[in-house]
């Protein structure tokens, strides 16, 4: 029973690890601006096709995943991307004006930031899933981040945690953060994935 329960351990650390490396190594050989996207939506679907089945996690289907998304990753990070600089750059404008108004407009622009990060994150387990065009993508995302509050408190909350040890152990960024990122991103949208295929299923029928 330890046995076991040691061995899953194990292989759940050593999926993690692999990810992880798996999205650095892919980033830098994408020469970071380019290859982040793709590298993000690489480990998404790989470990949304094999969860902790590390025998399939392999090389070369990350290389072949990562250029099948190559278009499609660099598309959607250069969206999100682009509007969170924007609203970025817009939100250290307003902080440095002082009045009740800019306070509102302040966390009014955190607020986009981070529906904008948390949408990120959503087309990419939605992308793992459903074969639908960038547009639709895009939608569905938003409509996710508005349809159930308690997964969006989940999700928060454990990348608040994963965020919080990168920060006391810097060395996880190398080994752990984004791959744990992603995977938390994988399981609190797994019910909402389920309602989508069985609406999708039943529209089928």
């Amino acid at each position: 029973m330890i046995g076991e329960m040691l061995e899953n351990v194990f292989i759940r650390c050593y999926v993690i690890i692999k990810l992880n490396l798996y999205f650095i190594l892919l980033t830098v050989m994408g020469l970071i601006v380019v290859g982040i996207g793709p590298a993000f939506l690489t480990i998404n679907q790989l470990f949304t096709e094999h969860e902790w089945d590390y025998k399939k996690i392999t090389w070369k289907n990350a290389w072949l995943t990562y250029k099948q998304n190559w278009k499609r990753g660099n598309s959607l990070f250069g969206i999100y991307a682009g509007l969170s600089l924007f609203i970025g750059y817009n939100l250290y404008l307003s902080v440095q004006v002082q009045g009740i108004l800019f306070l509102v407009i302040d966390f009014l622009l955190v607020f986009v930031l981070f529906c904008l990060f948390v949408t990120y994150s959503y087309s990419l387990v939605l992308h793992s899933r459903f074969d639908m065009g960038l547009a639709n993508l895009i939608k569905l995302a938003f409509i996710t981040f508005y349809s159930n509050f308690f997964m969006l408190v989940k999700l928060i909350f454990g990348i608040g945690i994963v965020l919080f040890i990168t920060y006391k152990f810097p060395g996880l960024i190398m080994f752990a953060t984004m791959a744990l990122i992603q995977i938390i991103c994988i399981f609190t949208a797994k019910q909402w994935v389920s309602i989508i295929e069985d609406k999708l299923a039943a529209d089928g029928e």
